[in-house]
């Protein structure tokens, strides 16, 4: 989901408008400028990063409506429409690991100790 979509649902949950909310949820998909990929969220899109959210907007934020928001629950939001909850760091580094029985780490693996075997790689 782009920031303006996320934006839009926090002006039909909160009112004011939606222009009240891009700066907090284009914050959290900042990251898609360097990685285009789903696994850009792993960057922010956790509870280490709602809490960093927190640190760079404050507690909270007053709409144009008038409406004090909760800067925290509007990057809980953020994550559950993108992720369906609320992960941590944790969470996705555990992902990250590469699987050692998958074919493609078994060749890496492979090709690493053939390049460590080869005298002429210049390991000394």
């Amino acid at each position: 989901m782009k920031p303006l979509q996320h934006s839009q649902i926090s002006q039909k949950t909160y009112g004011g408008s939606w222009t009240d909310y891009i700066e907090v949820h284009n914050f959290l998909d900042s990251s898609k400028a360097a990685c285009a990929h789903f696994k850009h969220r792993f960057f922010l899109h956790h509870a280490e990063g709602i809490e960093f959210g927190v640190r760079i907007f404050g507690e909270n934020l007053v709409n144009s409506g008038g409406k004090t928001i909760e800067i925290r629950q509007l990057l809980i939001n953020h994550l559950i429409e993108d992720l369906g909850r609320v992960v941590s760091v944790e969470d996705w580094a555990r992902d990250l690991l590469p699987d050692t029985d998958d074919s493609f780490y078994k060749f890496l693996a492979k090709k690493r100790a053939q390049i460590e075997a080869d005298p002429g790689s210049g390991r000394k």
